[in-house]
C-alpha cells in the first residue's frame, strides 16, 4: 500500500521569541476513547493537545509528525482522511510554541485495515521534525506517547457516502468472504456496479443489465480481495450510489 503524509494546520496558543532547540513535547489524547466506540469503518475523530514542556521554542520551520499504532505495535498503521490513505500526519506549526504554550490538533479518520472487533489499544505518538538548517532535540520523548482502549465495534451496514437515486444497502461491513448489495430502485433500470480500491482504481465489477424495480441482492464475492476499505458505485441510467465497504480477512 502506497503511504503519504497528511498535512494539516495546527493551532498555537501562544507566540515566543527564538530561543535553544532544546524541546519537550508531550502529547495528550481526547479522542477516541472508551467511551466513544469505533464502528466498523466510520470515521472517528483523532483529538489531541501538544504541549511544550521544554525550555526553547518550537519553530514554525518545525513539523510535528503524528503516527498511530495498534495493539503496542511498532509500525504505523494507515488510516483514511478524505478518501485517500495515509500513514501519518505531518501537522506544520502556524505559529510558534513558546515553553509552556499548548496546540490542538482535531482531524476525522478511519482505519484503513478493520482490526476487528473487541478492544485495542490505539496510541498516538509525536516528534518534531525541523525543515530548516538547524535541529530540535526533545530529551523526554517517553511523554511523545498517549494510548486509549477503544472498543471496536461490526457494523452491519454502512450509510452511503453520496447518491441521487433509490437506496443501497451493504451487509455485512466490514465482509470476510462475500457482500450483499440490496437494491431498492423505483424503476427498472440498467445497473452497473464497481468496486474501487481507496487510489480509485477499479478492482471489481458487475455488469447486472436490467434490473427491475423493487427489491433485489446482488453477491459480491470478496474472498479474493485484500483486507482494507473500498468504495462500491452503484451506477444507474438515473444516478449513482457510492459508500464504503471493508474487506476483513
Amino acid at each position: 500500500m502506497k503511504k503519504g503524509f497528511l498535512l494539516v494546520c495546527l493551532s498555537i496558543s501562544s507566540l515566543c521569541s527564538f530561543a535553544q532547540r532544546n524541546a519537550d513535547l508531550a502529547l495528550t489524547m481526547s479522542s477516541p476513547s472508551s467511551s466513544a466506540p469505533v464502528v466498523g469503518s466510520s470515521a472517528f475523530n483523532f483529538t489531541a493537545t501538544i504541549t511544550n514542556n521544554g525550555p526553547d521554542v518550537i519553530k514554525t520551520t518545525d513539523t510535528l509528525v503524528i503516527a498511530f499504532l495498534l495493539d503496542n505495535g511498532t509500525s504505523p498503521v494507515s488510516f483514511i482522511y478524505s478518501g485517500q490513505t495515509y500513514s501519518s500526519l505531518a501537522s506544520v506549526f502556524s505559529s510558534q510554541l513558546a515553553s509552556g504554550a499548548s496546540g490542538n490538533i482535531n482531524v476525522s479518520i478511519a482505519l484503513a485495515t478493520f482490526p476487528g472487533t473487541g478492544t485495542h489499544s490505539f496510541c498516538a505518538v509525536a516528534l518534531a521534525l525541523n525543515r530548516s538548517h538547524d535541529s530540535v532535540h526533545d530529551a523526554q520523548p517517553a511523554n511523545n506517547k498517549a494510548c486509549a482502549n477503544v472498543t471496536v465495534q461490526n457494523a452491519t451496514s454502512v450509510p452511503v457516502i453520496s447518491g441521487d437515486y433509490g437506496s443501497v444497502t451493504v451487509y455485512p461491513n466490514p465482509a470476510i468472504s462475500a457482500a450483499n448489495i440490496k437494491l431498492e430502485l423505483p424503476a427498472d433500470e440498467e445497473v452497473n456496479i464497481l468496486l474501487e480500491d481507496m487510489y480509485g482504481r477499479t478492482v471489481y465489477s458487475i455488469p447486472k443489465g436490467t434490473v427491475q424495480a423493487g427489491t433485489s441482492t446482488v453477491h459480491l464475492d470478496t474472498q479474493n480481495l485484500p483486507a482494507g476499505t473500498y468504495i462500491y458505485n452503484v451506477q444507474t441510467g438515473s444516478g449513482t450510489n457510492r459508500g464504503r465497504l471493508v474487506v476483513a480477512h
